[in-house]
Order: structure tokens, then sequence, then C-alpha cells
């Protein structure tokens, strides 16, 4: 393949899509709305997006979501967002988008078109037609009307099923993993050899063929475990085709006996249960999963007595590499960029240093935040005073600030101490001990006559667009009396960690003698020290006379040097001297990360932004914060801790606020595909 795979411009979100119709129906377009599985793009869909264009200005096309369809096993056969595309592809449409519910009706009250058109099997089949009742309600009042194509009408679900009896009679190798492994003990029973073959296998290219016909040849019988999709873990939009399609095309391979479903908890566990006489490896699994060999070898004596052996196939090519050059996810300097760190580097040694920070105990210190998520919906202008009105649906509460720092770190570090401040009248200490790291020792102090802090943000639930935010926070210093317990805590246990972690979000707890305390003590001392609305213009890194790394934006370098104009380089230096610290970070948005470093072999280093996609970016720069600051400790070099911390950013942008933290196998295996 030499085309570039890119997703097309035509698939919105259905908020999105939203306010995109109301503009174009203001401007007096005819919108006309279809919706369906649409999993095999046939003569009869073309035909009938045809006729429904022809009824107004713009097509409308909503699919129906994977976990809706249905139309029987293996159905969908392609993914929701490749159904969408496909859709997209033709000229007709102008727009598409995957719907969210099990029918159409809430996303014709959401879209509001002006006529929703059915084929003709509807309007001919008195009993198809009363499976349109609630949506004929839902189109009466949106103010549109119910139309019908006569085109002649194709059932992808009849085209499918005569396609898979005529092509798909390998579908009886697809088993279960109990089915699986009652069938491998009759066939060792019967003296037959059997080989067991593991990974995504989202496209099957010479590398994957070379691999299974070897792995057959050493023995009789070859079966092929499949990775179910949310266990894939080979980096951006992967995997590329449902698991469903994957175990099609496994089982379409004449070197395949069997073909099964499996979850993603590390190959030996397929050997455990399923106990083939041979185990094959790829050669860049057994190059990169070292993990996964140190599991086998501590299950030696089980697999030997069940009469494993491990093998491996040499020079096959990555499929994670192949995916990579087509999909075409990163700009040309990018590439150039992830060239240099594998050819300087490579995966392997990024990620062994990357384990070794399990070792560390690390001091986390900071303002801790509750982050709430409201989600609502516009119900329009109020009528009695010019405000928006909005509806409440539900809400979602999260560990943030310190809290989500902590969390982070407690995946790469082993141990792991949070000091942070709960207010006396509302600690909501039960839900912080649901939602911390079980590696985290918490030391919370209480406030007097205060709250815990809580920040409170507002949503659009369909396009999660934030509306605005309430803040329940004391303003000022936490006490003399609250301050002087936090000291003596701090002056007997601050030396004993390899690194303080200091999250200042200009709340009350960083004091002039803690800051003193935390300069004078800490062994390595890592600041983010945030400007917000709370603290805009008073919360300074320059507040620090002494720190080993600091983390911040652009515009908090700036405030700290009072310089609007300057060269930003220039800037980082004089923050570097102002905090005495040997390497500072700048985070910049989608441009990625600018490094300073102050000792020999120092200087500045220049790192792309590695997200595909965002979802939210609250609490990714504590997250990149996070995962830079203990390689700085460990004196990894600026331009792995830079890459590094953008890792973890690119995977914390794809993540609701702080729901979860970055997971680190998940970041791992995120390196394997950049690196690949």
């Amino acid at each position: 393949m030499t085309e570039k795979w890119r997703r097309t411009q035509k698939v919105f979100k259905l908020g999105e899509l939203a306010v995109v119709i109301r503009k174009l129906k203001a401007r007096g377009n005819k919108v006309v709305m279809c919706h369906g599985c649409f999993d095999l793009m046939h003569p009869g869909h073309i035909q009938h997006f045809q006729a429904a264009k022809e009824m107004g200005d713009i097509l409308v096309v909503t699919v129906t979501p994977d976990k809706f369809v249905n139309k029987g096993p293996g159905r969908p056969v392609f993914t929701a967002g490749l159904r969408a595309a496909s859709v997209a592809a033709l000229e007709c449409v102008d727009f598409a988008a995957i719907n969210k519910w099990s029918s159409p009706v809430e996303t014709i009250k959401l879209l509001r078109p002006d006529i929703y058109v059915k084929g003709q099997e509807y309007e001919t089949d008195p009993r198809r037609m009363k499976e349109l009742v609630k949506d004929l309600a839902a189109v009466k009042a949106a103010g549109a009307k119910m139309a019908f194509t006569h085109e002649k009408v194709y059932s992808s679900t009849k085209l499918i099923n005569t396609y898979y009896k005529k092509f798909m009679k390998f579908s009886n190798k697809i088993k279960t993993m109990k089915e699986m492994a009652g069938i491998l003990r009759a066939l060792k029973k019967a003296g037959k050899k059997t080989v067991l073959s593991y990974g995504v296998f989202d496209i099957i290219h010479p590398g994957i063929i070379k691999h299974l016909r070897l792995a057959k040849g050493q023995g009789d019988v070859l079966v092929v475990c499949v990775i179910k999709n949310e266990d894939v873990r080979r980096g951006p939009e992967r995997p590329i085709f449902d698991e469903t399609l994957r175990l099609e095309n496994a089982a379409s391979m004449e070197f395949s006996d069997y073909v099964c479903l499996v979850g993603d908890r590390e190959p030996y566990e397929c050997v455990k249960k399923l106990k083939p006489d041979i185990f094959m490896k790829g050669e860049s699994l057994a190059k990169r999963d070292q993990k996964t060999m140190r599991l086998l070898k501590r299950e030696e004596r089980g697999l030997e007595a069940a009469g494993c052996e491990i093998c491996r196939t040499e020079n096959v090519d990555s499929s994670t590499s192949i995916i990579n050059q087509l999909l075409d996810l990163y700009s040309e300097p990018t590439k150039k960029y992830l060239k240099k760190i594998k050819k300087k580097y490579g995966a392997a040694h990024i990620i062994a240093q990357l384990k070794s920070l399990k070792k560390m105990k690390v001091l986390v210190i900071g303002d801790g935040i509750i982050d709430e998520y409201h989600y609502c919906e516009s119900m329009g202008r109020s009528s009695k005073e010019p405000l928006v009105v909005e509806r409440f649906l539900s809400k979602e509460a999260f560990a943030g600030g310190a809290f989500a720092a902590a969390n982070h770190i407690a995946g790469l570090c082993g141990e792991v101490e949070l000091l942070s401040v709960l207010g006396d009248r509302d600690t909501r200490r039960e839900f912080l001990t649901k939602h911390l790291a079980a590696n985290i020792r918490p030391s919370f102090f209480t406030r007097a006559d205060s709250e815990t802090i809580i920040k409170k943000r507002f949503l659009e639930q369909y396009t999660g667009k934030k509306l605005f935010e309430i803040c329940h926070m004391d303003k000022g210093y936490i006490s003399r009396k609250e301050e002087a317990v936090i000291l003596k805590h701090l002056v007997s246990r601050v030396r004993g960690y390899d690194m303080v972690l200091a999250l200042d979000f200009g709340h009350g707890l960083f004091t002039k003698n803690i800051i003193d305390l935390l300069g004078k003590k800490a062994r390595f001392l890592a600041l983010n020290v945030q400007t917000n609305s709370a603290n805009s213009g008073f919360n300074m890194i320059t507040k620090y006379r002494k720190a080993d790394f600091g983390c911040l934006t652009e515009m908090e370098a700036r405030l700290a040097c009072h310089d609007e104009y300057g060269g930003m380089e220039d800037v980082m230096k004089r923050v570097s001297r102002q905090i005495k610290a040997g390497s500072v970070m700048l985070t910049r948005g989608n441009q990625g990360t600018m490094g300073y470093g102050s000792g020999r072999g120092g200087g500045f280093e220049y790192s792309p932004a590695l997200a595909s996609r965002i979802v939210d970016r609250v609490g990714a720069g504590d997250a990149l914060f996070s995962f830079a600051a203990p390689c700085a400790a460990r004196k990894m070099p600026l331009d792995l801790v830079s890459f590094v911390g953008n890792a973890a950013g690119a995977l914390a942008v794809q993540i609701v606020c702080n729901r979860e933290p970055v997971d680190v196998n998940r970041l791992f295996c995120f390196i394997r595909s950049l690196l690949v």
C-alpha cells in the first residue's frame, strides 16, 4: 500500500454536527437525514443516499454504534468509525456521525433535520412501519417530515450472509478459550504436536504470513490467539480493525487450524490455560516484551511439566511499524524527531530506564483538588433575563491537582507519600481513599473552618465543551498553627526521599517557611508552580530560591520574569538562574515542549507534541510533569526527559479530566509504537 489512510473531515461528533446544522438551517438550507447500520456499502445504499440528497440541500448520515447493531453474530463486520468514514467518502453525503443511542429518536431531537428519510421497504411493509412509530413522533416534534426513497432494495445482512456461506467456510475454526482448551487436550491425547501463536493481527502482511507458516511447520496443529479490542495496547488509533474482522482474517490463513479471542494479560496466561507443546514468539515480541519473558521463566517448571517449548521466528516485520507508515499520524518534523530518539536510545533502553524508577521514594506535596464535571444540555435563553439556561443531567468527580499527580507517579515509583491539606467542614477523605493508588501513603492535614478545594466545571453533554467553572476554596495561607504541624512532619522526613514533587497552585499551602524548608532539605526538588484564575500575577515560580527541576507554561515563565515580548530562550535562562535549577521545561500545548539545561552538555531541547487526538486537556500538564520529573531526578538526558514527558502528556489528553492516571504499561506500549 502506498496511499496514506486519513480520517475524513466530513465525520463529526453529534454535538458538533448539531451546531453546524443550526447554522446551515439559519442560512436557508434544507437538511435531510438518514440513519442505519450501513455495514457493507452496496448499490442500494448509494442509490438511497443519492435519492435522499435530491430531497434537500444537505445530506447528513448517522450510523448505529457497534454495541447496538443487532444483525446477528459477527456483526457489525466493520467498526462504527470505519462505517462512518465509508459513508462520508460518498460525494452525495455532506456530513456523517456515529449515533450515541440504540435508535435515531434522540438523534432526530438533537439534529432537528427538515426531512428524515427511510427506504421503501418500510413504506410498503406494515410490520416494518410499526418500527418507525417512535421515529415518526420525534420527526413531528422536531417540526420535520418523514419521506421514503423508492430505489431497489438490497439487504446488507443477506449479502454478508451469502458472502460468508461462499467464502467464510473457515469460520468454524473460531473457538472460545474454553472450547480451545478441550480441543487441545484431545489433540495431545491423540499424539498431535500443538503450536500457539499470539498477537493483534491487525493487518495481514508478509511478516505475519511468514511467522504463521514457520509456526505451523513446528507441529501438527496451529492455534492463533487474537487479542481483544479493549486489550490492544499498540499506540494511537489501534486496533484499526475490529476483533471480529481480525479473527476472520487469522482464520482465513491456510496455516491456522484454530483461532480464539484472548485478553492481553500477557501471553503466558494463554500458555498456562491451553498448554500447547510449543509457544511461538515473533522476533519483535521477543525483543520488546522482557516482562513476558520473566513471567515465562517464573513459570518455567510448570511449562516444562506441561511439555511446552518456546520458539522464535526471526526477521518478522512489525505490524506497528507498517501501520505507523500507513496512518501518517505525524508531520515530517515529528517523524524525524522520533527517528532521532529511536537511533539514540531505542524503546527497550527507555523502558528499562523508566522501570528503574520503581526503586525511587517520592514525596508529593501540593494543593489537592477535587474536580467535578457537571454535564448539562442547553435549554436556550431565559425569557426574563439575558441568561443562558442549562438543564443538569449528571455529574462525575475526579481526584485532581496533587492527588492526580500522586496517582500518576505511583505507577512509576514504588513508594509515594502524599502530603496535602483538606478542609475540616467536608474533608472528602472517603472519596479520596477510594481514588488513590494502593502504594500511596496519604498524610492529610486539616484546615480549620474551610472545605476541601472543589472545582466544578459545567459542560455541554453532547459537545463536551466547557461552559463555566465554580471554585469552592478559601483564599489566604494556612494558619501559623497548621503550618507548624506540617513543618514538624516535614523536617524529619524530607531528606529520606529521593525526590520531592511540589505542585503549588497558589491555594495557601506553600508558605514562605515551607518553601524555604523544601529548598534546603530536599535532595531533589521538582516544581510545578501554576498561574490560574485564583492567583493570577501572585504565584510565581521565582518565589522559590532553589530547585532542581521546574515545569511551567510560557505565560508563567514570562510573568515570572516580567517580560511579555522577550525571546523565549532568554526568558528560560533567567527562570533557571533565579531558581538555581539544573533544568527547566516549558509546556507549549500542541507545539510540544521546550527544555533548557544549565549544566555541562545542556542547552535547549525542542520536542514536538505526540498526541494524535485530544479528548480533554485538563490534567495533562500535571501528567507530563509527574513523568518528566523523576526522569530528571535520575539525571537522564534532557531530550529523553522531554520525550517521556510528551509521551505521557499525549496519553493524558485522551483521558477525561483525571478519571484515571496514565497507565505505565500503556505508556511502555505507546513508546514502543512510536519508536518501532
